[in-house]
């Protein structure tokens, strides 16, 4: 049979007969269409009249929404669709069983491959047809837009390859999907971290690779004013196809002989070889075993493994050299501008990887078999479900360590700054940790497949993120009544109250302070709503008896 092969027939066919795909496709061109129902119902409020420059507008800024909501889509999410491809199989034993028939290495892992990067592209492709519906208002240019679909490709293949080349080696889900956004994440910043080279060494790093920028290349046509040369595309193409193939050639080659390898390897307990810094004499700080068990665990015995602390240690080293930068630039440097920047993205990449851990709070247990030793337990679902809970939120204190720390010295760089941003900054960061955190472990309540858990949560957190963020950035074009609506993105709101640190006074900060507080009510609200329905509905979700039917003597 002629590659990829009957892996590939049978992941299709499975996959096909899931609902879920339809319903996401649907949901996604639902969105779009009405989105651009209210952009062009917002236009129409100031221009009774339309012109051809209101059309051309309208067109215009739904190419960015659209095209920049995608691109963080495929980033996102196609690590998170083929992160489980290898190693749920190896962890379950099916990929064992394959082993054993007459299909080769390439057809196991072409096939896997092209089945999860056919229902990428299927999503991507959803949303084409409103595009071109579109361009006959003469506002997306079809080369603009066949160009940013050729980047969309370059990428959802490069992603989805890497994912699961690393799927091979590692043992669980979300190790691949965290290492997978790191490495995009390292990616996405290397111009950015050429710009520090080039202020050091005087040359031109940061230019030669804005061609390997998926954003720059894809709002290149309407942020240059002149589109680029096709072959700029196809090289961007070229260079995605080239390093996937090498990937897959790797996976190829590694996969059957890793999987034995690890299938032969008994669990060992993972030891602590540095001394142990927390404080456990404190009762405030460290837990104690009699008042929860299972946040006790989750705070003294649950070991991360070599693939999170690398991936922690990487992100920490990252934001810490970028806000030390930003803090030595805030008195009269080259880049005194940074500082929203840096704050807006470590908050958000840093509560991703929180959700993501979130999402994760029972992964480990479901492997292992002690989640059904703990539903055998008498611990009522609340003390289960606010250990979980506090063991992903205790990471809240190290995210929001150094975006104070740009806070606090940005009021201090500036003669007029104001401390109560700074402190109502700490409360906004700690209320997107208290929400998201409590929506990952809802999720691993409620979904019983950690993949398709992960997906949700992640689809999830960029529709608000992102998605909305543009959205009403877009649809307000001066920005009045939008921004302290898009305060509810984890990249637009701490973005936001740095900015007013150092650039807004009077009434402007003081409306984007009363929006900030009304987040940080909303999202606790929303955090405390949801674990009173994770706690109601814990037991029927998990199939455990509830509490009145444990204690009958019936």
């Amino acid at each position: 049979m002629p590659l990829p092969g009957p892996v590939f027939k049978i992941e299709c066919v499975t996959a096909a007969r899931r609902r879920q795909w339809f319903v996401s496709r649907f949901l996604f061109v639902l969105v779009l269409l009405l989105g651009l129902a209210v952009l062009w119902a917002t236009r129409l409020a100031d221009h009774p009249i339309l012109t051809a420059n209101d059309m051309v507008w309208v067109g215009e800024q739904f190419f960015y929404v659209l095209v920049g909501t995608q691109l963080v889509l495929v980033l996102l999410a196609a690590p998170a669709l083929t992160s489980g491809a290898v190693c749920v199989d190896k962890a379950r034993g099916f990929l064992t069983h394959l082993f054993v028939t007459d299909l080769s290495n390439a057809e196991i892992i072409l096939g896997k491959w092209s089945a999860r990067l056919f229902a990428v592209l299927q999503l991507l492709l959803s949303g084409l047809p409103v595009l071109l519906v579109l361009s006959l208002t003469g506002g997306i240019d079809l080369s603009a837009l066949l160009g940013a679909y050729v980047v969309l490709v370059g990428v959802a293949v490069l992603t989805s390859t890497v994912s699961l080349t690393l799927s091979v080696w590692a043992h669980r889900t979300y190790e691949v999907v965290l290492a997978t956004y790191l490495l995009i994440i390292l990616w996405l910043l290397a111009r950015y971290l050429a710009l520090v080279v080039d202020q050091v060494a005087q040359s031109s790093i940061a230019q030669t690779l804005t061609v390997i920028d998926p954003f720059w290349l894809a709002f290149a046509p309407y942020d240059l004013g002149a589109g680029l040369d096709f072959n700029d595309y196809l090289l961007f193409l070229g260079g995605c196809l080239a390093l996937s193939g090498m990937l897959l050639l790797l996976a190829c080659w590694r996969v059957r002989s890793v999987s034995l390898r690890q299938a032969g390897q008994p669990s060992r307990p993972q030891r602590r070889r540095w001394p142990d810094f927390r404080w456990r004499s404190v009762s405030l700080i460290s837990p104690r075993l009699d008042a929860n068990p299972v946040l006790w665990r989750e705070w003294h015995r649950r070991r991360p493994s070599r693939w999170l602390r690398i991936i922690w240690v990487v992100y920490a080293v990252v934001a810490s050299l970028f806000s030390i930068w930003t803090i030595y630039d805030l008195e009269g440097g080259s880049f005194r501008d940074l500082a929203p920047f840096v704050n807006a993205f470590q908050v958000s990449i840093g509560l991703l990887f929180l959700t993501i851990t979130a999402v994760t709070a029972f992964t480990d247990e479901r492997v292992r078999g002690s989640l059904d030793v703990l539903l055998t337990t008498p611990l009522p679902a609340s003390a289960i479900v606010w250990g979980k809970w506090r063991g992903a939120f205790r990471g809240a204190g190290w995210l929001a360590f150094w975006p104070m720390g740009i806070a606090v010295f940005s009021v201090l760089a500036n003669e007029r700054g104001h401390l109560d941003s700074a402190v109502v900054l700490l409360g906004l960061i700690l209320s997107y940790c208290a929400f998201w955190t409590i929506t990952g472990v809802a999720l691993a309540v409620w979904i019983s497949q950690s993949t398709r858990a992960l997906v949700v949560g992640v689809i999830s957190y960029l529709l608000v993120t992102v998605g909305m963020t543009l959205f009403l950035l877009a649809i307000d074009r001066h920005g009045d009544g939008s921004e302290g609506l898009a305060m509810v993105s984890t990249w637009f709101g701490p973005g936001q109250l740095t900015a007013d640190l150092r650039y807004a006074y009077g009434s402007t900060r003081g409306d984007h302070l009363a929006w900030a507080i009304f987040w940080i009510i909303v999202h606790l609200g929303s955090a405390a709503l949801i674990y009173l329905v994770t706690v109601q509905s814990f037991d029927r979700c998990l199939g455990r008896l509830a509490e009145r039917e444990r204690t009958r003597p019936w």
